[in-house]
């Protein structure tokens, strides 16, 4: 099934209640990954992986972004599989790790249930912690132009190849404000 970008920005519109104006900002971003899943030749969930990189040892990984399923296809375990689909997708495109700002607390535990335990402050939270920031600057533009609240939640980080990046005994942050999911 060919997904349009109306497709996209009503599922989008559907599960989180932005306009039609600013999803379609963040949808004309050129170097976003969206992936999907259909059934029943329509569009039920969709996510986004933004490039972001380690800049201190140039890691490249994946901001998921936008994670959602159709309401009536809630249940049925596509948040899993949309998950799964998306680390698929970074590590084919030669990722190192993913992370995302979950937006509630039963969510990071949800999160943390599927290996995304490597915690990641917000922006200017943590001295001394390496960054992590946005390659995106299409990105970056609409995190900006979004006036986007970041939740109260920590980033959440799971390492895909441990030979490239393995940072479990340091403190990681975001360079960048992120957006929220």
């Amino acid at each position: 099934m060919s997904i349009s970008i109306d497709d996209r920005i009503s599922l989008f519109c559907e599960c989180f209640g932005d306009t039609r104006e600013e999803v379609l900002k963040f949808f004309s971003c050129s170097d976003i990954i969206n992936v999907s899943i259909c059934k029943e030749d329509r569009l039920v969930s969709m996510a986004s992986l933004v490039p972001i990189l380690a800049p201190e040892n140039n890691i490249l990984g994946y901001y998921i972004y936008g994670v959602c399923v159709a309401p009536d296809m809630r249940g049925k375990g596509l948040f899993r599989e949309i998950m799964q689909l998306s680390e698929y997708e970074a590590k084919s495109k030669g990722a190192s790790f993913v992370c995302l700002i979950p937006a509630d607390a039963s969510l990071a535990e949800t999160y943390k249930k599927m290996g995304y335990t490597i915690p990641v402050s917000q922006k200017n939270e943590r001295i001394g912690a390496k960054g992590i920031t946005l390659i995106s600057n299409e990105f970056r533009e609409f995190a900006k132009s979004a006036s986007i609240e970041m939740p109260q939640q920590k980033g959440l980080l799971k390492v895909l190849n441990e030979n490239e990046f393995n940072p479990c005994n340091e403190k990681l942050c975001f360079l960048d404000d992120m957006g929220d999911v």
